[in-house]
Formats: C-alpha cells, sequence, structure tokens
C-alpha cells in the first residue's frame, strides 16, 4: 500500500474546506444544526433524496 503524498493530503483538505452542509431538517441520523464535512459524506447527501434537507455554506 503506497503512503499518501504532501499533495494527495492537500487536496482532501481542500475538498473538505470548500464544501460544507448544515442540516436544516432531520433525516436518517442526522438532526437539525448538524454539520456534514467528510467529503464522502457530502457527495453522497447531495446525490440523494435528501439534498434539500441541507444548505451548503462556506467554511469562514
Amino acid at each position: 500500500m503506497a503512503a499518501a503524498t504532501k499533495e494527495q493530503a492537500d487536496e482532501q483538505v481542500k475538498r473538505v474546506a470548500d464544501r460544507t452542509l448544515v442540516v436544516v431538517h432531520a433525516f436518517g441520523d442526522y438532526r437539525r444544526g448538524d454539520s456534514i464535512t467528510d467529503p464522502d459524506e457530502v457527495d453522497a447527501v447531495l446525490k440523494s433524496e435528501n439534498a434539500h434537507h441541507c444548505r451548503k455554506v462556506i467554511p469562514q
């Protein structure tokens, strides 16, 4: 298994930093006000029928 390079780590941080979801209506295990920052979870939620339960925010 190859070790992650700095560029791969930077790309992962960039994906987390530029896309965060905040739950506005509870669904699944998420409650109102929860933040979803994991890039894989964000992509999965946005592609699901629950996308309208979230709002995209830009991290400060």
